[in-house]
């Protein structure tokens, strides 16, 4: 069975479902704090683009980040990064709510 934008989604929600895992102008970060790549071993938390990179290949990320941008009308990067955890997570519940439609 092959993979939806709704499956990235909810993948991406997950990854950073808590806190500890979620973080702000860096697609992912080890457990100092320092940017790595989003398919870091190291990598211990991520941005909502980061959580979605590390979810999928290259076009099914592409296609889950312009649902996502389509969904808030904003770009996901800014969104992120000005907006608190809670509000990030409810950005993927709309979106994923959107894709079952």
């Amino acid at each position: 069975m092959s993979d939806t934008v709704r499956d990235v989604l909810i993948r991406a929600r997950e990854r950073i479902s808590v806190p500890e895992r979620w973080t702000q102008r860096a697609l992912a970060r080890d457990i100092s704090g320092a940017p790595v790549m989003t398919h870091s071993k190291l990598a211990v938390c991520w941005c909502s683009m980061g959580a979605m990179r590390a979810e999928a290949g290259e076009l099914l990320y592409r296609a889950a980040l312009n649902f996502l941008t389509g969904i808030k009308g904003e770009c996901v990067h800014e969104y992120n990064d000005t907006h608190t955890h809670t509000e990030v997570l409810a950005m993927f519940d709309k979106a994923i709510e959107e894709a079952e439609a």
